[in-house]
Order: C-alpha cells, then sequence, then structure tokens
C-alpha cells in the first residue's frame, strides 16, 4: 500500500488568485510579480487590479485593469499634489495622506463611472486576494465584498501602522524610521534623540494612516461597504507578505549634462518621459533587464532612487550605489544601503550638475565602494 501511494502523483487544486494594488501601480506590482508569477508557474491563474490613467506593460497575469483616462487625472502627473511633495519636500508620516486622499478620490470616480467594471470584480469567482497595503482603495472595497480571505502584501518593509494594527511583534520605537530626513542622521537606537525621532515617526503613521486616512477611504466605500476601517481590514487579513531583508519620476533634464560629461563611461537609462539630448555613449531605454546589468562585470556605478528592488539589486550584485530618495521609505533604505558603506546618498534639494558629478566621480574612484560591495555580494550569496 505504500508503494502504490509513493507512486501516484499528488493532485493540487488550481486557484483563481487577484492581486490588487494602487492607482497607476507598475512599481509595487512587479515587486510582487516574482512571487505571483511563481505561483502561475503552480498552476494557480493570477490575476491583476488597479486603475490606469495611461496604458501600462504587460505584468505577465491576467490583465483586470480599469481604465479611467477618460474620466479622472493622474494624482501623479506633474502639477500634482503628489509630485509636489516629491520634488519641494522632505517626504515624512505626513505626507501619507495625500496619496491615500487621491486614492480615495480616484476609488470614488471608479464607483461613480465604472461601476459595472468594479462589481464584476467583486462577485468575481476569487479564492483569495492579495491586497497592496498602500492606497489600494477600491481593491480593499473589492476584497470585503468578495468575502474571500485577503492578504497583506508589501512592496516594502511592513509600515509601522500596518504592523501595530496586526499586532506584530516589532517595537517600532527602536528601529530606523520609514521616513528618514536629510538634515537629521539617524544612528542608533541607543540615542535617545533616535528613539524619539523612530517613536513620532511610529505613532505619526499611526494618526496618518489609521485615523485621518482612514477616514478618506471609509467615505470613498460608503456607497458599496459599511463603515469600512482600515485597521480592521489589515487586522483581519490572514497573512501578511513582504521581502524586505534585515516608483517614480525621471531626473530632471538638467542633470543631462553631467551624463553628458562622462564619455569616459558607457551609460544605460532607463527613461520613459520627453525627448532629452544625451550623447552617443548614452543608451536611452523604456525598460532595461536591471538585475542583469547590474551583475554584468563591467558595471561599475548604479545611480536609483532608492527603492527596496533597487537596493537589494545592488547589494546582491555588490554595485557601488549612488541613492537619491524621493518620497516613503527610500531615505530609509539608502540609508541602508550607505551604513553598509557600498553606497552614497545624493539630496534632491541640491541637485546640480556639479553636485551629481561630484558625487559620481567619488563613488567612481574610491575602491572602497568596490571594496564592500564585493563583501556584500559574498555575503548575500551564502
Amino acid at each position: 500500500m505504500l508503494l502504490i501511494l509513493l507512486l501516484c502523483p499528488l493532485e493540487t487544486e488550481s486557484a483563481n488568485l487577484l492581486l490588487v494594488s494602487m492607482d497607476q501601480g507598475r512599481s509595487h506590482a512587479t515587486s510582487f510579480a516574482p512571487f505571483m508569477h511563481r505561483l502561475q508557474r503552480n498552476n494557480h491563474t493570477v490575476s491583476l487590479y488597479f486603475n490606469t490613467y495611461k496604458p501600462e506593460i504587460d505584468f505577465g497575469m491576467k490583465n483586470e485593469l480599469i481604465d479611467l483616462s477618460g474620466v479622472a487625472t493622474s494624482p501623479f502627473e506633474a502639477g500634482s499634489a503628489f509630485f509636489a511633495v516629491v520634488w519641494r519636500l522632505e517626504y515624512s508620516f505626513v505626507h501619507q495622506i495625500v496619496p491615500f486622499y487621491s486614492q480615495s478620490r480616484s476609488c470614488k470616480i471608479v464607483l461613480e463611472k465604472r461601476q459595472n467594471e468594479f462589481a464584476r470584480l467583486a462577485r468575481g469567482n476569487w479564492d483569495l486576494v492579495f491586497a497592496d497595503s498602500l492606497f489600494a482603495v477600491c481593491g480593499y472595497g473589492i476584497a470585503l465584498l468578495n468575502r474571500r480571505h485577503h492578504v497583506m502584501i508589501h512592496s516594502s518593509d511592513v509600515e509601522g501602522a500596518h504592523g501595530t494594527a496586526k499586532a506584530f511583534h516589532r517595537n517600532y520605537g527602536i528601529l530606523p524610521p520609514n521616513f528618514m530626513s536629510y538634515a537629521y542622521a539617524w544612528k542608533d537606537p541607543s540615542y535617545f534623540l533616535d528613539r524619539v525621532k523612530s517613536a513620532t515617526d511610529w505613532f505619526g503613521s499611526i494618526v496618518v494612516t489609521n485615523v485621518l486616512s482612514d477616514q478618506f477611504m471609509r467615505q470613498a466605500l460608503s456607497p458599496v461597504v459599511r463603515d469600512f476601517s482600515f485597521p480592521e481590514f489589515l487586522r483581519t487579513s490572514t497573512y501578511t507578505f513582504t521581502d524586505m531583508p534585515e516608483l517614480l519620476y525621471p531626473p530632471a533634464p538638467r542633470t543631462n549634462d553631467t551624463i553628458n560629461n562622462l564619455t569616459d563611461y558607457r551609460i544605460v537609462w532607463s527613461y520613459n518621459g520627453n525627448t532629452v539630448n544625451v550623447g552617443g555613449h548614452v543608451m536611452l531605454s523604456k525598460w532595461i533587464p536591471q538585475n542583469d546589468l547590474l551583475l554584468h562585470n563591467r558595471t561599475v556605478l548604479f545611480l536609483s532612487h532608492g527603492g527596496l528592488k533597487s537596493v537589494k539589486e545592488a547589494a546582491c550584485s555588490g554595485t557601488p550605489s549612488l541613492f537619491m530618495p524621493m518620497f516613503a521609505e527610500q531615505m530609509r533604505n539608502a540609508w541602508l544601503a550607505k551604513n553598509k558603506g557600498y553606497a552614497e546618498i545624493l539630496n534632491k534639494f541640491e541637485l546640480s550638475n556639479e553636485y551629481l558629478e561630484k558625487n559620481i566621480r567619488n563613488v567612481l574612484n574610491n575602491p572602497k565602494y568596490q571594496d564592500m560591495g564585493k563583501i556584500l555580494k559574498e555575503v548575500s550569496s551564502t
């Protein structure tokens, strides 16, 4: 009997899964994509929903995107409140209210102008819903109306407000703040002021996310969900997934002169903006195989905004890096990379041709960044 059991292949049922993400959520969706593709290889079906304002790339999942281009403007365009926060302010927990508010408004538009598409997704035969931890307001409504289990999936670390609602065994008061400042360099929890900074960030995030932003989401979803509560949605999630180890606007055109000056290097620039004039040593592409390029033995520098994918890939490839944090937890990611010795941080408020070229050449000409990168690569590969 035992032999028969061993020889009989075990049948597994395939599941119908839905991933819901923030508006125009390419950055978050690509963070989740490797996990979703693995589920697909295991014979599960994965569909992707978020609201769009312009055509999107193929994410390798079944497309359930809702097009709002004819009825609303993108909350991320130049001139928007979010754009102003990214370029003119230091991003802190206070500014989390901006995307939560704007995407609560877009969800309201979906329920008014695209109610049939929303209702179809809410009635879908989903076995499980993966919910982006940030700003996926209509997605949260779909998960609740579908009455299936939902899993919170984070594009970065588990945010303080989310971890608290879920009662994670974490003391956010002694961890680096999610939102760090150019002016104040967080060093170590043994310093009282650093603990104050962490605690302020923690409790401030709870107020902004679980109290103030919760009101915007509740109002937006009120036509379909009675008394929506984001903290309760977090608390009742079945699991929480994060890819954090222990999405963004291109650089302003004024940086072109710096890139054009670096004629002794070949530069690959992932760029999807308006036409810019660059030298023959610069290749522009809307998409690049970033990880493959970082692993190439001739790659000597990586310049990025400091998103989690970029920081991880730079660390695993041992590539010296320059990170210019724009918003959210990117300053924290950049700080962790700098603390490991393979990266430096660019201040977006000081960005100029001279400033950028000086920092690029500093990392290129100082062997310590290469040395620390090699050590980190060896450690990460073990």
